[in-house]
């Protein structure tokens, strides 16, 4: 069956109330209701959620921390204990399954702590590292391959590599690292790689990067110099999106400038879209695509959230989702993805993180051609247009209807049958060109509508 019918209606473009969602809500069991700082899927079936509590001000209480991870594709959640006084900060976490994580957490009483479970967080072992300014993050390549990576001492970023799973790190030479600018530090948990390639942002606007799992580095600045940014991110081909923005004192009415660059900074060009009110959150790679994702916000207090899809790397967007409150999100590829669900301050009634598993996003992601007679009539079209599909076999469906903007106007998710349809109208609509697009788990099929 399908659901029921919506009269499509040009305001949907400016009230974003497009509410069935391609994201699909899960409790990830935290022990208190906790504002989730990111969620980490290293497989399919494997990912892990971690968080914080905010005060009645917005401000980090830095106790009440959160660990949770799943082994089934988020079927369940379960809560896990990791060693720690509070206060003190969690930085991140890094995965490579269910059962091997690796977490960075600054302690305040005790100094710098990289943590490492190998039985699902059920037993924790810290990992003697050396580094004694405020850790940022950790991460593994591989059961062998680490990086840890610190804000500077007196002999710059503290950088350590680990081939043994952590059981011993040594200190980057500081000659293999760029010298920090006075007052120069990173930020927990803002960092991004691709295979070997490893780049994490500062405080003043520039970006080290690393092409040997941080053994090396050089050093790059945005295209507006020292200015401080609001999103960096890299995708799987190396292309890296670093985006600015101008908005009032609570985040409201943004005015947003997105860049590229495909050689580190050598140069750089100017991707913002024309309807630029926005905040970006994040930009995430869909591994095997080439597809990259991005939430779009205008600001949290207008609870106006976006998720964007891009087969050209920022060139042009077309938006998937204008229903999920969703601010970091992680691909493990096109059939899983998981994100974390933001959560008003005042609102301690949940948290939420959404996921995607075989849903009608992977077909979207990976652009496989979808075997189906897929109809839509009469075509050009002035006052409804019918939308027809059949299939050869029963599946899930997501309906799209975007304008040549990639904005969304229409979205329907059809539940499991082999055969539909609906009946869209057009009356409101400008005239000009459309897309309808279908997408399923294996596959999508798009159809070029003209409004008369």
């Amino acid at each position: 069956m399908k659901t029921p019918f919506l009269l499509l209606v040009w305001l949907c473009l400016f009230s974003n109330q497009i509410q069935a969602q391609a994201w699909q809500q899960q409790n990830p069991n935290f022990s208190s209701s906790t504002f989730i700082q990111e969620v980490v899927a290293p497989t399919s079936s494997a990912a892990w959620a971690y968080g914080f509590v905010y005060d009645s001000t917005g401000n980090f209480t830095y106790r009440n921390y959160s660990v949770s991870r799943t082994a089934d594709g988020g079927e369940s959640w379960q809560n896990l204990a990791f060693p720690h006084t509070e206060p003190g900060y969690f930085s991140n976490l890094s995965a490579l399954s269910a059962e091997v994580a690796w977490l960075a957490y600054v302690d305040y009483a005790n100094g710098q702590k990289i943590l490492n479970t190998t039985d699902g967080g059920q037993s924790w072992t810290e990992q003697s590292h050396g580094m004694t300014a405020w850790i940022n993050f950790v991460h593994f390549f591989d059961n062998a391959a680490g990086l840890a990576m610190g804000d500077p001492d007196a002999q710059g970023f503290g950088l350590f590599t680990s081939s043994n799973g952590g059981a011993f790190w040594e200190r980057v030479a500081p000659a293999n690292v760029p010298p920090p600018l006075s007052g120069e530090f990173g930020w927990a948990s803002f960092y991004e790689v691709s295979d070997n390639k490893v780049w994490f942002e500062t405080n003043q606007g520039r970006v080290y990067f690393s092409p040997n799992q941080g053994h090396s580095w050089e050093v790059f600045e945005g295209p507006l110099g020292t200015q401080p940014y609001s999103m960096f991110a890299a995708d799987d081909a190396g292309m890296c999106y670093m985006s600015y923005v101008a908005a009032e004192p609570n985040g409201l009415n943004p005015v947003l400038t997105l860049y590229r660059t495909p050689d580190n900074g050598l140069s750089w060009e100017n991707i913002t879209p024309t309807d630029n009110g926005w905040w970006i959150y994040d930009i995430e790679p869909v591994p095997g695509t080439g597809a990259i994702v991005a939430e779009f916000n205008r600001g949290f207090a207008s609870r106006i959230f976006e998720t964007r899809l891009s087969y050209d790397q920022g060139t042009t967007w077309q938006t998937i989702d204008a229903g999920a409150f969703v601010t970091t999100m992680d691909f493990s590829g096109p059939d899983a993805g998981f994100a974390a669900g933001w959560q008003p301050i005042a609102d301690t009634s949940h948290v939420d993180v959404y996921r995607y598993t075989g849903s009608p996003l992977t077909g979207l992601f990976e652009r496989k051609p979808l075997n189906v007679n897929f109809s839509a009539y009469p075509n050009p079209a002035s006052d409804f247009i019918r939308v027809q599909l059949e299939s050869p076999e029963e599946q899930e469906w997501l309906l799209l209807l975007n304008d040549a903007n990639g904005r969304l106007l229409y979205k329907e998710v059809i539940e499991k049958t082999n055969h539909w349809n609906t009946t869209l109208g057009l009356q409101p609509l400008p005239t000009g060109w459309y897309t309808l697009t279908v997408s399923t788990a294996k596959g999508v099929a798009t159809r070029k509508v003209l409004k008369r």
